[in-house]
Order: C-alpha cells, then sequence, then structure tokens
C-alpha cells in the first residue's frame, strides 16, 4: 500500500461538479415482499409513507437526491430498505428525512453524499453489497422496529461500489460497507461550518462502523461521537485537517477507534466468511493534517491565539503541496499578491500565517512528509519573530518539507528591541529538532531591527533560552536553581539560491548563510547543538550592518557563544558534514556612530565588525567535516569610532574550538578596513583565523588559494595585519597545529604568516596541476572521512538533501467518486423484479369497460399523475370489479413505475464490461421491455382504435337511425298503397326497392359497428390473469312489415280463379312488356293485361328495368306453375337469388 499522508486530494475538480444524476428524485418506487406503502411527490420533495413497520422498496430508476429536492420518510418507528436498481450510483445532494426511523440504501454502484447532502435518521446504513432475496425476506419479516437497530447487511468484499460521506450525517448509528469507505471532510468557507456526523438526538452519541476492503476518514467528520469501529480487509486510515480540527477540536478522540471483525460476508461463491481488520496496513494517523492555504491559516490562527487545545496536539503534517500567492510580492498586495504575515482569504479575514511567536512558540512536531511551501512572500511590520515558523521551543520538531519562496522576500521592520528573522525560522530555543528541509529561491531576507537584529538564511537566531523569566525553578534542598535544558538539533539541510541576506540595527547585527547566531547557555551544559549535513549553495550577499556596537556576518553563522560552568569540562557544540558554496559576498559593516569603550555601563567594550567565511566569532565547538568553495569575498568593515575590524577565511575570532578536516577551496579576496580607534583598536585579515586561543586545535587542514585571491587589512591610524593562515600562532601552541596543508600561487604568502608554526606550504605556478596535487592530498589525508566530489566541489557531507518534487499520493477523490462498479448476476435482484413488479402486472385480471373511454381520455397525463391519482385512475378504469381494487392498483401503479423507470436507469446503454453476467440482465430487460411494450399497445389501441372506432360508431348509429326512419316512412307509404283500391304498380315498385337498398345499407353499418376486431387485438388470458373489454356497440337491424297488395281493387271486372295446379301454361301466350309511360287503362281489352294467368306476378332482376318498368314474362314451363301456392284474393311473389332491389313482395330476409 503507498503511505498515506492523511488526505485525500480532489485533483483541481470541484466536486459538486461530478455528479448529475438523471432523475433530481428516486424514481419507480415499488413497495415488494408483502410490503406496502405510498409514494407520492411534487415540487422536488418525495413523500414515503410505509403501512407496516418494515417496508421493502424497490428503486427502478435507481435512489438519488438532487440539490434542493428531499426525500421523507414518514411515520415513526419504522425500518425502511431501498434498493437502488440500474447502473446509476446513488448520489444524495438534498436531504434524505427520516426522522426517528431507520433507513436502509442498498446500491451495488455505490453511495455518494456530496457536500450538500444531509442525511437525518435514527440509524442509516447504506451497502454496496447486493443483497439476496432471502435476506431481503428477513428484513420484511422483523417483528419490531428494535430489530433494525442491529439487521446488518452483507459485505462481499469482490463487489467494487464505493460509498463516500461528504455531507452531513444525523444519526444516532451509522453503518457503510463498501469497497472503499471514505469520510471525507468539507468546508464551506462563507457559513465556517465543516460536515460532520452526529447524533440526531442531542442526549446522544453516535455509533459509527465503517467496514470495508479499504476505509479512510477525516475524523474531523465525527462530532462528538460515542466510538468508531473499523473494518478495513486490505488497508485504511483515519487522519485529521487543520481547518477540521479548528472547528472540531475534540474530534481528535475519535483515533482512539475500535478494530472490529465482520462476519455477516459472503465470497465470490456465497459462501459465508468472516473478514478481518487489517491493522498491519491501517494507518491511524494521529496528526493534525495541512493541505492548503485554507488550512494552514486555521494552524496558524488556531495556534497562535492558543484555541482550545490547538497546542496540545503532538503532531502536524503537511498533505499537500501549499501555494501562498506570493507572486513576489509585486502589484497591490491582497489583490495581487498575498502577504504571508498578514494573509487573508475572503469569508475568514486575515491572519499572520507565521506559527509561533514569544507568547506561543510552536512546541510540537510538523512534518512535511515531502512537500513544498511555495511562492511565499513576507512583509512584516513590528514582529519580533519572522519566517514560515516564527518561534520554535521547547521540544519542537520541523522535518522533512521543502520552502520554495520562488523569488520572493522576506522583510522584516520592527521599532521594538529585537527582530529575529530567517527563511523558515526567526527564532529556535530549547531541544528543537530540524532536519531534511530543503530551502530554495530567495530573493532576499532583509531584518530591520531597533536595537538587535538577528538574521539568517535559514533562522534568524538558535538559543537555548531567549527569555530566563520562562523558565520554572526547581527546588533543590533549601536552593532554587533553574532547570537543564536540551539544545538543538539540525541536520540534512539544504539552501540554494538566495540573492541576499541582511541584518540592520542601531546596536548589534548578527547574520550568517544559515543563522544570525547561536548561543549555548550553561543550562544546556550536558546537550549541545549539534549541526550535520548541511550545505549552502549559491548565496550572493550576506552583510550585516549596525550604527553602533557590533556586526557580524559569516557564510553560516554570525556569532557562535558557548557558555558553560565554571571548573566543569566544557561540552562542544557540533558542527559536522557541512559545505558551503558560491558566496559572493560577505560583509560586515559597522558605522561606529557611539563609543561603547567610553561608556563602559554598555554591554560593548569595544565596537567591532566581524566577516568570516564561516563564523565570524565562535567559542566552545567542533568544527569537522566542513568545507568552503568558491566564496568570492569577505569584507569586514569599521568606520569613525568602530575599533574592530576581523575578517577571515572560517573565522575571526575562535576561542577553545577543534578544527578538524576543514577545507578552503577558492577563496577570493579576504579584506579587512578598520579605524584602529582608541588604543585596542585593530584590522585584521586572515585565510583561516584572526585571534584564537591557546584551547584552540587545528588538525587536517586544506586551503587552496588561487591567482585571484587576495588577503589584505588596512586602517587609517595604526598598522593592519594580515596572515596567510592566523597571527596568533607560536612555539606555546604549535602542538594544536597538526597537517595543515596549502597551495598558493608564488610569492602569494610572503610576509602573511607566522614564523613559529611550519606549515606544508605548496607554491604553484600552473593551477591546474596544483589542483590536481591538492586533490590528491585531501583523498590521502581524509579518506576514512567519506570526502567526495559533489557537483564538483569537494565535501565532506554525506548526502545532500534533495528539493524532489513531491505530488500527493493519496487516495485520490475523484477516482473513487468515479469508479464504475462490476455488476454481476446477485446484483439484478432478479427475484425481485419478476416475482414482485412483473408478477403483479401480469397476474392480474383487467377489464376495460368501453363506456368509461371518453372518461378516460378526459384525465390528465398519466405520467403527470401523483401515484394517488393514478392508483385512482387504474381502480376506476381498469379494476372496477376486482375486491380490494385500490390496493391492487397500488401494486400495479408502483410495478409500471419500476419497470419505466428501469428500463431508462442505464441499462440499455450499459457498457458491457460493466456487466459481468450479461444474460441475466439481458433476459430482465427483455421482460420489463415486454411488459413496457404491452402496457404501451393496449393503451394506443384504446386511446387510438377503440377511441376512433366509438367515434365513428356515433356516426354510423346516427346514420343508421336516420336510414331506420328512411325505411319506415317507406314502409308506411308503401302499406298505404298495398292497400289501397287502386295500387300504382310503377310506385310500389319504387318504394320496394327502396326499402331493399336501404335494407342493404343497415346491413353495412351494423358490420362496421363490430368491435371483436378490436377485443381480438387486447384482450387475452391466462392461468393467472387476462385483459377483457366490456360493451358493445352493436344495433339491431330494423325489419319493415310490408302489406300484401289487394289487386282485387285494382281490378274489379276481373273475377278472382284459383290456379289449378293441373292446368298447363298455355305456350303461345306472348311476352308482353309493360311501359312505365303507358299508363294502364281499364278500358283496355283483357288481352292487353300485363298478367293474365291465374292472377300471378313472376318477376326476376332480368325482367325489372332500369328505369323502374317491369317487364312481365309468361312462365314457359307447366312444372313452374305447379309449384306456386296460391290464395284466393292474395299475390305471391317469387324473387330469384340475383334481385337486389325491392319489388312489390315481402323479401324473406327483411
Amino acid at each position: 500500500m503507498k503511505k498515506l499522508s492523511n488526505h485525500i486530494i480532489l485533483s483541481g475538480i470541484t466536486v459538486s461538479m461530478l455528479f448529475s444524476p438523471l432523475m433530481a428524485l428516486p424514481s419507480g418506487g415499488k413497495f415488494t415482499h408483502g410490503t406496502s406503502g405510498s409514494i407520492t411527490s411534487g415540487n422536488g420533495h418525495m413523500q414515503i409513507n410505509g403501512n407496516g413497520t418494515n417496508s421493502v422498496i424497490q428503486w427502478g430508476g435507481g435512489f438519488s437526491i438532487g440539490k434542493g429536492e428531499s426525500v421523507n420518510f414518514n411515520g415513526s418507528n419504522k425500518n425502511y430498505l431501498n434498493i437502488a436498481h440500474g447502473t446509476s450510483k446513488s448520489t444524495i445532494e438534498g436531504v434524505l428525512n427520516a426522522k426517528g426511523n431507520n433507513v436502509f440504501l442498498i446500491n451495488p454502484n455505490g453511495v455518494i453524499i456530496t457536500k450538500t447532502g444531509t442525511i437525518n435518521a435514527n440509524r442509516f446504513v447504506a451497502s454496496t453489497s447486493s443483497m439476496g432475496d432471502e435476506d431481503i425476506q428477513k428484513f420484511a419479516k422483523m417483528q419490531k422496529f428494535d430489530d433494525g437497530l442491529t439487521f446488518s447487511p452483507v459485505f462481499k468484499p469482490q463487489k467494487a461500489g464505493n460509498v463516500v460521506n461528504m455531507g452531513n450525517i444525523n444519526a444516532n448509528d451509522v453503518l457503510l460497507i463498501g469497497n472503499k469507505v471514505l469520510l471525507y471532510g468539507t468546508f464551506d468557507i462563507k457559513s465556517k461550518t465543516f460536515n460532520q456526523i452526529a447524533a440526531l438526538d442531542k442526549d446522544k452519541k453516535t455509533n459509527i462502523y465503517l467496514v470495508g476492503n479499504e476505509t479512510h476518514a477525516d475524523i474531523a467528520t465525527l462530532n462528538n461521537i460515542d466510538k468508531l469501529h473499523i473494518t478495513a480487509k486490505d488497508e485504511g486510515s483515519l487522519y485529521l485537517g487543520a481547518t477540521g480540527y479548528y472547528y472540531n477540536p475534540s474530534s481528535f478522540k475519535s483515533f482512539n477507534y475500535k478494530q472490529q471483525d465482520y462476519d455477516n460476508a459472503l465470497d465470490e461463491t456465497g459462501s459465508k466468511i468472516e473478514v478481518k481488520h487489517n491493522n498491519e496496513k491501517f494507518l491511524n494517523n494521529k496528526f493534525i493534517g495541512i493541505s492548503s492555504d485554507v488550512d494552514w491559516w486555521h494552524f496558524a490562527k488556531g495556534w497562535n491565539e492558543n484555541k482550545s487545545d490547538f497546542s496540545k496536539n503532538i503532531e502536524y503534517r503537511l498533505t499537500n503541496n501549499i501555494n501562498f500567492k506570493g507572486n513576489q510580492g509585486k502589484g497591490e498586495e491582497g489583490k495581487d499578491w498575498q502577504n504571508y504575515a498578514n494573509y487573508c482569504i475572503d469569508g475568514l479575514g486575515c491572519t499572520s500565517m507565521m506559527i509561533g511567536d514569544n507568547k506561543n512558540p510552536f512546541t510540537k512536531t510538523f512534518d512535511g512528509q515531502g512537500f513544498t511551501l511555495k511562492n511565499i512572500n513576507i512583509e512584516a511590520n513590528n514582529k519580533n519573530y519572522v519566517g514560515i515558523f516564527g518561534n520554535l521551543s521547547n521540544g519542537a520538531n520541523i522535518k522533512n518539507f521543502n520552502v520554495d519562496y520562488m523569488n520572493g522576500n522576506v522583510k522584516a521592520n520592527t521599532t521594538n528591541y529585537i527582530l529575529y528573522t530567517g527563511g523558515v525560522v526567526g527564532l529556535i530555543e530549547q531541544d528543537a529538532k530540524v532536519e531534511d528541509i530543503v530551502l530554495k529561491n530567495i530573493n532576499e531576507i532583509i531584518g530591520n531591527g531597533k536595537d538587535y537584529a538577528y538574521v539568517g538564511g535559514f533562522v534568524g537566531d538558535i538559543v537555548d533560552v531567549a527569555n530566563f523569566d520562562s523558565l520554572p525553578m526547581i527546588k533543590k534542598g533549601k536552593k532554587y536553581e533553574l532547570p537543564s535544558i536540551q539544545s538543538s538539533k539540525f541536520k540534512n539541510i539544504t539552501i540554494l539560491n538566495i540573492n541576499g541576506i541582511q541584518a540592520k540595527s542601531e546596536e548589534a547585527s548578527k547574520v550568517g548563510g544559515f543563522s544570525g547566531a547561536v548561543y549555548s547557555s550553561s543550562l544546556s551544559q550536558n546537550s549541545r547543538y549539534d549541526f550535520n549535513n548541511i550545505f549552502l549553495n549559491h548565496i550572493g550577499y550576506i552583510g550585516a550592518v549596525t550604527d553602533k556596537a557590533s556586526a557580524k556576518s559569516g557564510g553560516f553563522v554570525g556569532e557562535i557563544i558557548n557558555v558553560y560552568k565554571k571548573n566543569e569540562t566544557p561540552t562542544y557544540n557540533s558542527f559536522t558534514d557541512i559545505s558551503l558554496n558560491d558566496i559572493g559576498l560577505i560583509q560586515s559593516y559597522n558605522k561606529g556612530t557611539y563609543d561603547h569603550y567610553l561608556n563602559s555601563s554598555h554591554d560593548f567594550e569595544q565596537d567591532d565588525s566581524f566577516a568570516s567565511g564561516f563564523a565570524a566569532s565562535a567559542s566552545g565547538n567542533y568544527f569537522a567535516g566542513i568545507t568552503l568553495n568558491n566564496i568570492k569575498t569577505i569584507q569586514s568593515i569599521s568606520k569613525d569610532k568602530a575599533e574592530l575590524s576581523y575578517s577571515s577565511g572560517f573565522t575571526a575570532i575562535s576561542g577553545s574550538n577543534y578544527f578538524h578536516n576543514i577545507i578552503l577551496n577558492n577563496i577570493g579576496e579576504i579584506i579587512a578596513e578598520g579605524t584602529g580607534h582608541n588604543k585596542d583598536g585593530a584590522t585584521i585579515a586572515t585565510g583561516f583565523v584572526g585571534m584564537y586561543n591557546p584551547f584552540d586545535d587545528f588538525y587536517n587542514i586544506y586551503i587552496f588559494y588561487t591567482p585571484q585571491s587576495k588577503i589584505t587589512a588596512f586602517q587609517l591610524e595604526k598598522i593592519a595585519v594580515t596572515g596567510y593562515f592566523d597571527i596568533g600562532a607560536n612555539d606555546k601552541n604549535q602542538k594544536t597545529h597538526e597537517n595543515i596543508f596549502m597551495w598558493a600561487p608564488k610569492n602569494f604568502l610572503q610576509g602573511k604568516h607566522s614564523p613559529h608554526i611550519k606549515f606544508s606550504v605548496r607554491e604553484y605556478s600552473d593551477q591546474t596541476q596544483a589542483y590536481k596535487e591538492y586533490k590528491q592530498k585531501l583523498l590521502e589525508y581524509s579518506n576514512k572521512q567519506f570526502l567526495k566530489d559533489n557537483h564538483n566541489y569537494l565535501t565532506f557531507a554525506l548526502n545532500e538533501k534533495k528539493d524532489e518534487l513531491k505530488e500527493a499520493l493519496e487516495l485520490d477523490l475523484n477516482a473513487i467518486l468515479n469508479k464504475e462498479a462490476m455488476l454481476f448476476k446477485d446484483d439484478s435482484f432478479q427475484s425481485s423484479i419478476e416475482n414482485y413488479a412483473i408478477n403483479d402486472i401480469a397476474s392480474q385480471y383487467y377489464k376495460f369497460y368501453i363506456s368509461s373511454l371518453d372518461d378516460m381520455l378526459k384525465e390528465k397525463d398519466y405520467k403527470q399523475m401523483s401515484e394517488d391519482e393514478k392508483i385512482d385512475f387504474v381502480s376506476k378504469y381498469f379494476l372496477k370489479d376486482n375486491e380490494n381494487n385500490k390496493e391492487e392498483a397500488l401494486k400495479i401503479v408502483q410495478s409500471l413505475e419500476f419497470i419505466d423507470a428501469y428500463q431508462e436507469n442505464g441499462l440499455k446503454g450499459a457498457n458491457k464490461e460493466k456487466i459481468y453476467q450479461n444474460e441475466t440482465f439481458e433476459k430482465l430487460l427483455d421482460n420489463t421491455a415486454n411488459v413496457i411494450s404491452k402496457k404501451d399497445f393496449i393503451f394506443a389501441l384504446l386511446k387510438k382504435d377503440l377511441k376512433d372506432f366509438l367515434d365513428k360508431s356515433i356516426i354510423l348509429t346516427n346514420q343508421l337511425q336516420e336510414i331506420k326512419t328512411k325505411i319506415q316512412e317507406n314502409e308506411r307509404e308503401y302499406n298505404a298503397l298495398a292497400s289501397s283500391e287502386n295500387i300504382d304498380f310503377k310506385k310500389i315498385n319504387i318504394l320496394a326497392e327502396n326499402i331493399s337498398k336501404l335494407n342493404q345499407q343497415q346491413k353495412d353499418i351494423v358490420s362496421q359497428l363490430d368491435i371483436s376486431p378490436i377485443k381480438n387485438k387486447i384482450e387475452y388470458t391466462i392461468s393467472k390473469g387476462g385483459f377483457e373489454i366490456i360493451g358493445d356497440v352493436k344495433q339491431d337491424i330494423y325489419t319493415p312489415k310490408l302489406a300484401q297488395l289487394a289487386l282485387q281493387h285494382a281490378k274489379k271486372e276481373i273475377p278472382w280463379t284459383e290456379l289449378q295446379p293441373s292446368t298447363p301454361v298455355k305456350k303461345e301466350i306472348p311476352w308482353t312488356e309493360l311501359q312505365p309511360s303507358t299508363p294502364v287503362k281499364k278500358e283496355k281489352s283483357k288481352k292487353d293485361l300485363p298478367f293474365i294467368e291465374n292472377n300471378i306476378y313472376l318477376s326476376t332482376s332480368d325482367n325489372l328495368k332500369s328505369d323502374g318498368g317491369l317487364v312481365i314474362k309468361k312462365i314457359r314451363k307447366e312444372k313452374d306453375v305447379d309449384k306456386a301456392v296460391t290464395r284466393k284474393r292474395a299475390v305471391t311473389c317469387i324473387v330469384n337469388d340475383g334481385f337486389k332491389t325491392m319489388n312489390p313482395c315481402v323479401v324473406s330476409d327483411i
């Protein structure tokens, strides 16, 4: 597992933009497994009411809540199990309200609660492990509400869905189960609030359970909880951010979590397993993490103002690179750049980002974890402690980070007594530890103090005790003494690229490439400073300027003072494996405006100006493995009343120091410019050391002078002194000098050395050859000291600290949020869909009354109806005759909602790689699609075909009625004529023909009023249900009753003769055609009558003329006459099958 610092990185994407749920509210809700209830929604708010204690709700369209929306689980003491179907994660951006109810949310794709999301419930459970039908049934059959307090869903470690909370959960009990479970802290600057998990009831404390392959939690999100229980199968971590800690300092105690195994788990085969907590790979990071300038702002403000328990925490850590927006101080402050000393954040205000001061020095651990603080610009006014950290004290430890000013500045001005200014720290005191730090790219570090100014590239000043009054007195017998203290330690530090470092004050200015000064008191007698493996490279200028007393500047440190008790063996500070390279100018400058020598009441007897390649003055130290390469100029300047001006290659003033294995390579000019003021005034310039005492020890010193090297000293009143090594060696301390080697151009050393010391001097003409010999000699004498060539410089330092850029490698929140989980067969919830959603629809017997179609079509769009309106709709129009039709309608409505949503929830277009066992999902999609298709087909037929049929039937019925009316009118007229004395045969025939035509029209219309074709399309019957259309528009055909023709009234003079079947028809009677235009006259002879034999009319379609005339034909065969049946005074009509119009007969099919 990659080492986790403490923070989850968002990779620059706003969280709220990651989520675009298809539905603003859950969709396709269906109560299953014997539970029932209602779901209504409107205006972005959903109301869910379960009828029993337990409710199982399947959500075909998934379960998400949009921002500004809410879902309310109503009732009291109820358990709601929600199962989200489809391929979408459950994203809660709005509010889930359950009050005192227990809510369970199962979604194999993942559950995300965004920073705007809120959960209110008695118990909230979210899981990405699918539940089997048996477990769902167990939930549905729970006996009482309290059973929901202990019901825990199964955990399937092979599942990939994640659970992330970035919002607020108010619940008395929380259980989150997933592949990766993450409690992520989010801070709202405007409201100054931090998302949290807290108890719903104020008198209770939340119990939280996290179960997953990985579990990570920002414990700032835990507010006054009872206990945090964690099961992390593979790995995990707990961490706390500075912002969260600022607003919830009590959260730190949540690091005391309870590791717990989870026994309700299944493997890939479905076998029961117990998941063990992996304590070895779980990082319980008991520290406060800092990942942004907002975090640092709270860190600084909380510490400096001593907020609550802020200073009691043991450790702070960087968890990401931080950009402080200094921008080199260019433009308008606050707009174009931020001032680290007065850093302003919209919504929060302004504060100094410098950690610690004299009242609240930083005393804990700061671990940068390899990250970088960058783009810094400091402009501090009237601040005494200036740096990234103002003041370290009492065991403080800062380590493992980089500082890149990106050419910004550190500028400090104060009218107060003293000023401490450094690139990293202002003042370090009392047992601090500083290690593994890279500082680089500073334009200028300038400290302007009133009386005293301590300025360094890294730290302004290092002391054991800055304020003795702050130390507690320890009673020893009858006396009280100050306690012993530990000195600070420094190692693995690199400083790169500083254009200038300057200290300026009226009284004393101390400046160094690393520190302005180092002071150790007798209180740290048993523990001295330790400086090891430190590099300073590329510093343009190191300068101390003072008006009066003392100006000291050194390549590493301005001044080192080690005070120890009288008559006790001194303990030495240790400076080892230190390399200074490429320094332009080291300069001290005393203006000499005041003569302290004449005013002995002051601390200073002589006013000085000391400049040296390493330390301007030093006492009580062990120097070993130190190299100085390429220092162009070392210069001390004393003016006016300043007495002393010393300039040396390593140290100007030495007392009781050990110098072992020291290299000075390519030192340019060493210049001392003095006044010689007063009797003890002196001006000295030396190659290595100026003044020293008999207790100093020099061993293995190597100096290489180039042709450009110069050692110069001059003053106005007295002779200045120079020396290529020192000026004070004599016979008495000759034994303290051993193995001192120098290489110099010819004539360079003349007049610049003590005659009492024998040095190994190599004068050369060929610089290249001489340098080879010089390096060979170094390797010969110093092989055991691990001398090596570093950046073409010889150095004893073991390893230069690199400033490798580190990016946050912790869990990527985006990756977690965007993770697409693979769906398996058990994630399909196949049984629930088939047994409840599909079966509840298929097993119903539906009846639709066509008489209700108009009313149904007047209803509003079904999709726009509420659930209650849909229930009324289905029960009224399709389940009218069913018992409990409202309950049955509820099932159907919810099933249809579920299936519609299920089809639209991403399954149809899902990537094949997302669904492992695709055939199961394809079958479900086919089955649900068939239901939808059948539903849509039926509704389409009802709304279109049936509607069109009924609309047409109204028209046809009206037409039919008109036809019947016309038939009746013709019938009445016909019957009137048939019974009249004078029958008008022409008119009779016309009426008969009209009646025949109208009758056919009747038959055509009645055939069009047959609804069976539509019924045949819709109706079905299966074993458990069916669909039937009730009602008809069938109409009866009107049958007219036509009277018999009274022929006796037509021709009275013709006697009625009974037809004798035996009488043959005379063949000689010719056919005579009756012309309609020729009226039948009574006076015509008998032979002209159209019908002669036996009063019988025989008529066929062939005999009926198109103009309405009749063709009377004689019966040609006697047998045809024999078949006729006659009555007295009556007419019998015989019509062949082809006759299509009415005739004066009663048609048999009317």
